[in-house]
């Protein structure tokens, strides 16, 4: 069973470490990540820990090439993985303009809505003062109507006062 243990660093203000910690046990590779916010990788330094009892320096000259191939494949994965960094990093800043240019636009939409709902009141009380105005002039309309039928029967009243006095006038 050997442990290897990869120091991955970049010299940078907002960039700490990553580690990069892997164990092979029965020929399984278990894969053990921590890293922080950007995993980039400038120098690597491994540090390796045997528990085997085979001899010193067969198993240096295996380590080496297995830490070479190792290093290579690891390099390859962080290379990988800070490829999937980007993409995810260009992703955010796209959903975060996209949620930038959706929230104006809500703003907009609510001064649409505020300023149709104040229109919409607007004509409301219009309508309403309308349909005062109307009822006014209907109730003015009748009032007059009847009005008109009653000077109507008083000059046909008088009409037949006229007649009746032209008639009696006719015999002395």
């Amino acid at each position: 069973m050997a442990y290897h243990i990869y120091y991955y660093y970049y010299n940078a203000n907002y960039i700490q470490f990553s580690i990069v910690i892997y164990c092979v046990y029965n020929h399984l590779l278990i894969l053990f990540v921590v890293c922080c916010l950007q995993p980039v990788v400038k120098h690597a330094v491994s540090v390796s820990s045997y528990a085997s009892s085979a001899s010193p320096s067969s198993s240096r000259r295996g380590s080496i090439d297995s830490t070479d191939q190792d290093q290579s494949t690891m390099k390859i994965t962080i290379s990988e993985l800070e490829e999937k960094y980007k993409k995810a990093m260009m992703t955010n800043a796209q959903m975060d303009n996209e949620k930038a240019a959706l929230v104006a636009e809500v703003d907009i939409l609510k001064d649409t809505l505020e300023e149709q709902e104040e229109m919409m009141y607007e004509i409301q009380r219009e309508a309403r003062d309308k349909h005062r105005d109307l009822e006014f002039k209907k109730r003015e309309a009748a009032g007059l109507h009847n009005e008109v039928s009653i000077l109507r029967e008083m000059l046909e009243q008088r009409d037949k006062l006229i007649e009746v006095i032209i008639f009696m006038s006719q015999f002395p």
